[in-house]
């Protein structure tokens, strides 16, 4: 679970997990069971409903941790670099 970057997350009184939406999938759904965690809500940590201090991702090459909005805004820039690159001249 700490590989892929799994959160335990207060939300008022309940705990919930957080997860980043592309790690989500089966073998983390067994995990989180195994773990005896199912009972818990399962949220996305990119959504709006995560607080920022638990969007931090971490980024292997670098080994570092990066806070999400500077990880959407790379991502965005690169996006738009390869965007330009297919545009017609």
């Amino acid at each position: 679970m700490n590989l892929c970057g799994a959160r335990i997350i207060r939300h008022g009184a309940e705990l919930q997990i957080g997860l980043w939406s592309d790690v989500d999938g089966p073998e983390i759904r067994a995990a989180i069971d195994t773990l005896g965690m199912s009972e818990l809500q399962v949220l996305h940590l990119e959504t709006a409903a995560v607080d920022f201090n638990y969007k931090v991702r971490s980024v292997p090459d670098r080994r570092k941790q990066e806070p999400f909005h500077n990880f959407l805004q790379r991502s965005e820039s690169a996006l738009n670099a390869r965007l330009r690159k297919k545009e017609p001249t």
